[in-house]
């Protein structure tokens, strides 16, 4: 758990499944200095590059009220600035998590996933409502049940009829697109999060993130958790507690930790039962 002080001045905590933070924990000199130097570098780099932005007068670098790709001006590419850590991020670099301007995208989607999450399942126009406001676009006719999480919202794109299942997650730190007529199971996870091996660069907050694409007419069974980078191609479909580390091509059968490639899916897959199911004589 992480204990910050947000702008209004209350305390917020944040637990981050993708990475963590150890305070008081015994490490080695050398990697003490490593973290520290490196973190002030990126803060301080960041914290120049705010303060420049907030008092000149000429164009300057800016966020659309539509959370899309930030936008940078000629202003911001003669002056050489640094990157932000949302550019970062969005860029697949290292970047620091603990940014403020990221903690605050992250809050504003836990607060929406929040009142998702607690509404009547009834209410299916306001439901839908909070979904257009939290991702960065949805298909008219998708389902997310409650309840469901992600890390920043905006980088999440659902195509039509797209059904998510209960209990799902998504870290959003890198697009996830996800095409029409897609069935995700229950307890599903995609994750565009990851983290360097070294222990320095670890212990300094950082991390990266690559984006996830799953083709149209894609089916993830319960439990099948996506990692960083990879892609699923159309109609594919990924067996229960599956473990996709690499990409899977279309029309398959794939499952197993790690997820592998088991068959193609032919036309005589329409005429058997369904695994479970009974014979209809």
């Amino acid at each position: 758990m992480l204990e910050k002080k947000n702008t209004a001045g209350f305390a917020q905590s944040e637990h981050r499944s993708s990475s963590f933070f150890l305070t008081g924990a015994t490490i080695s000199p050398s990697i003490q200095a490593s973290d520290v130097n490196r973190t002030i570098k990126i803060r301080k780099a960041t914290a120049k590059h705010q303060h420049n932005s907030r008092n000149r007068t000429g164009p300057r670098l800016f966020f659309p009220a539509s959370h899309d790709t930030p936008i940078a001006t000629s202003h911001h590419r003669l002056m050489n600035e640094p990157p932000t850590n949302k550019q970062r991020m969005l860029a697949g670099e290292l970047y620091d998590a603990s940014d403020p301007e990221l903690a605050e995208d992250r809050t504003r989607a836990k607060l929406l996933t929040h009142r998702f999450n607690a509404s009547l399942p009834t209410d299916t126009t306001l439901l839908q409502n909070l979904l257009r406001a939290l991702l960065g676009s949805i298909g008219p006719r998708s389902v997310i049940m409650q309840p469901f999480q992600c890390d920043y919202g905006y980088n999440i794109h659902l195509g039509d009829q797209v059904f998510i299942n209960h209990n799902c997650i998504m870290l959003d730190c890198a697009p996830i697109t996800i095409g029409d007529g897609v069935l995700i199971g229950p307890n599903c996870g995609l994750y565009t999060a990851g983290h360097p091996l070294d222990i320095a660069r670890r212990l300094a907050w950082l991390e990266y993130a690559h984006p996830i694409s799953i083709g149209d007419k894609v089916w993830l069974g319960g439990g099948v958790q996506v990692m960083p980078g990879v892609s699923i191609g159309e109609g594919s479909v990924i067996g229960g507690g599956s473990v996709v580390v690499k990409d899977i091509p279309a029309g398959v059968v794939a499952a197993g930790n790690p997820c592998r490639v088991l068959r193609a899916i032919t036309p005589e897959d329409a005429l058997r039962q369904h695994r479970y199911g009974k014979p209809t004589g």
